[in-house]
């Protein structure tokens, strides 16, 4: 069984899950490739090769993450850091999303996560993680810039995350 990409967004938000938070990633095979199991006994079927490609929208986003996990220490051993997305200080809130941060001697990560279906701009306090106002912090997984901005003597970023997507700051 395959699970479409375009309509299964909350595979990407879990493979995001899977490499930026504490702990081991783990996937089972296929799972990059949108494969899912059915109900016992077809649990998962053999993999179906004629499917491999790395054009693949999940084998490439799961490839950059592995790849963002390995050269940054602070996605495996790093202290974590809960952000609060607003100004209402709520964790948990409307907008559906959360921020953390990973964080150790050389580097500091900042996790953005989206669970609504639509593109969400946030304020992040990436202060909390160190990051000083008018520094510049980049998303490793689009590329984008943001100029950190001074509100209070304190660093915030507006960031804009597609529906069911991620970005992590450097």
């Amino acid at each position: 069984t395959r699970c479409s990409w375009t309509n299964g967004w909350g595979t990407y938000l879990g493979l995001f899950m899977q490499f930026t938070y504490v702990g081991t990633p783990m996937i089972y095979y296929g799972d990059e490739y949108g494969m899912t199991g059915g109900a016992d006994p077809e649990n998962r079927h053999t993999f179906d090769w004629a499917d491999a490609t790395t054009a693949n929208a999940g084998v490439a986003l799961t490839q950059k993450l592995i790849g963002i996990r390995r050269q940054y220490a602070a996605m495996r051993t790093g202290s974590f850091i809960p952000l609060v997305p607003d100004i209402t200080g709520d964790l948990y809130g409307t907008s559906g999303v959360y921020a953390f941060a990973r964080v150790d001697q050389n580097h500091r990560l900042v996790v953005v996560l989206n669970n609504s279906s639509s593109s969400q701009t946030v304020e992040i306090p990436v202060w909390l993680a160190g990051d000083a106002a008018g520094s510049t912090v980049t998303d490793l997984i689009s590329g984008t810039q943001y100029t950190v901005a001074n509100s209070g003597g304190r660093g915030y970023v507006d960031v804009t995350v597609q529906g069911h997507y991620g970005a992590i700051l450097e």
